[in-house]
């Protein structure tokens, strides 16, 4: 079970790779998921603490007069948001792995033993979910190429804009290729052993 705390500085370890997860590990096992949903609400609240932090810091650079504390602040300031930076990136690494539940699909045509067709229904529901995250993903990827021209050709401030722009263009393109390969690993080995027992049950 992973610390209460979220590690600022993991050692180079990826959020994963903290609670002991890789990308072979089984993401659909109930238990994984409810480890990585623990882990996603415990990086919300270090978010949010951080936050306040921040906020902090900025009331106090706008109150300052002197050169000194206005550079502890500045640095304050500068860890915040590295910090912030790390866990929103948590964040996404998380979220690219924690399947959302769905709806009901549609039966198979051959009928199938009640164990093998909740098994098959909730396989269904997990690829859904990640499509629908995927979906949402390209969207976003979308919106901020579009936003990136705009920020390119602005003025100086909004060059800050750009930076931030093609950050989270990075991390989109980074989270679409997570789900994609997640999608991918449900399907290849789930679509022989369906058609297997699918054979089977119809053939009975």
């Amino acid at each position: 079970m992973a610390n209460d705390s979220i590690q600022s500085d993991p050692g180079g370890l990826t959020v994963l790779e903290q609670l002991g997860l890789d990308q072979n590990s089984d993401f659909s096992d109930s238990s994984v998921q409810q480890l990585l949903e623990e882990q996603r609400e415990r990086i919300r609240r270090e978010i949010r603490r951080e936050l306040k932090i921040k906020e902090g810091a900025e009331n106090l650079r706008r109150a300052t007069t002197d050169k000194r504390n206005a550079q502890q602040v500045e640095n304050q300031l500068r860890s915040s948001n590295r910090k912030l930076d790390d866990l929103h990136a948590q964040l996404q690494e998380l979220d690219a792995h924690i399947v959302v539940k769905g709806g009901d699909e549609n039966k198979d045509e051959c009928p199938q033993s009640p164990g093998a067709e909740s098994r098959t229904s909730a396989h269904r529901d997990r690829i859904a979910a990640l499509e629908r995250q995927l979906n949402i993903e390209l969207k976003v990827k979308q919106g901020v190429e579009n936003m990136i021209p705009i920020y390119a050709n602005g003025s100086t401030k909004d060059k800050k804009m750009l930076q931030t722009a093609q950050q989270m263009l990075q991390d989109s393109k980074t989270k679409i290729d997570i789900i994609r390969m997640q999608i991918r690993k449900l399907c290849r080995p789930r679509s022989r052993m369906m058609t297997h027992r699918v054979t089977m049950t119809c053939a009975e």
